[in-house]
């Protein structure tokens, strides 16, 4: 039913515990596609070491780094099972995770697509808090369309039909930082996609994570998606990524500042569980007085929300 896709890139030294955190789940119809993404530490001889033994572990070895999108595609067109299922390198699963993915997807055969929830894990394994992303419900779902917001899941917790995604094109090499935000919004076209609430990741949280660093990059990308979004769903022509970057820098300067203040909100919570990890108490309450200073908007947000679990 499932190909687990795990890119690896210098994931020496988490790898084993994601790998085993897959061979450990509960449901056992899957493969486990590792694509080693021309490492220079020992993440290839310990994933050929895991391809010898257990034959749900197919390898693909690539002579050079595809980053992100180069090496998703290439467990997206190996792939034979139906749904694939995103699996970092220096993630674990929980043992439920895939279980969870069958029960809903034998419940809603009409979804095409299903997210989860993570929860931030230290280099040393320490947990913090719980990321929850993506629309529980059909009525959320169709409330994000109807604003023309993009569709997002947190990447190492989504599953999604193979089929599907290769008739998108699958990942965009285009993206740099978020190739997996990128498909999803584009897959959102195809029906519904929604999250069950539940952690199905420990998603870790350190200096040399992929997904940590170049953050103007990584800001421009996300916000192409959402200036992509609207555009499209205003019966407009499709803007390349240049021709986003030439309208973003024709804006006013005082909206490109806004545009970075909140930018600059989400930076610093990107950075928060990474030194809480490394115990940087000083560096924490940096982060938390930058977010809320540069997004008061967010963090009212977040305030109703707690309030509203009360």
């Amino acid at each position: 039913m499932f190909s687990v896709v795990m890119v690896a890139w210098n994931a020496g030294k988490y790898i084993r515990a994601s790998i085993e955190s897959i061979l450990a789940q509960t449901y056992r119809d899957f493969e486990l596609i590792i694509v080693e993404n021309g490492s220079d530490d020992d993440t290839r001889p310990i994933a050929q070491e895991y391809a010898a033994k257990d034959s749900r572990v197919r390898l693909i070895l690539h002579a050079e780094n595809r980053k992100i999108a180069g090496g998703r595609n290439a467990g997206l067109n190996a792939a034979q099972r139906d749904w694939i299922v995103i699996q970092d390198a220096d993630d674990v699963a929980l043992p439920e995770r895939l279980q969870w993915y069958a029960d809903a997807i034998r419940d809603y055969p009409d979804v095409i697509a299903w997210g989860g929830w993570a929860q931030n894990m230290s280099a040393d394994g320490q947990l913090f808090h719980r990321l929850e992303m993506g629309p529980a419900t059909r009525e959320a779902f169709t409330r994000l369309r109807a604003r023309s917001e993009p569709v997002f899941f947190k990447d190492p917790a989504f599953t999604y039909r193979r089929n599907l995604g290769q008739q998108v094109g699958g990942y965009s090499t285009v993206f740099l930082r978020v190739p997996d935000l990128d498909l999803m919004d584009r897959m959102s076209d195809l029906g519904i996609m929604l999250t069950i609430p539940k952690v199905m990741t420990h998603y870790r949280v350190h200096p040399g994570a992929t997904t940590q660093g170049h953050q103007e990059r990584n800001n421009l990308e996300i916000r192409y998606i959402f200036y992509r979004r609207s555009e499209q769903n205003a019966a407009r022509p499709l803007p390349s990524f240049d021709d986003f970057l030439a309208w973003y820098h024709g804006q006013p300067w005082w909206i490109l500042a806004k545009w970075r203040l909140v930018d600059l909100s989400r930076e610093r919570r990107y950075r928060l569980p990474i030194h809480l990890a490394q115990k940087a108490y000083p560096h924490v309450a940096a982060d938390v007085l930058i977010a809320v200073l540069a997004n008061p908007a967010w963090f009212l947000s977040r305030v109703s929300r707690v309030l509203g679990h009360w």
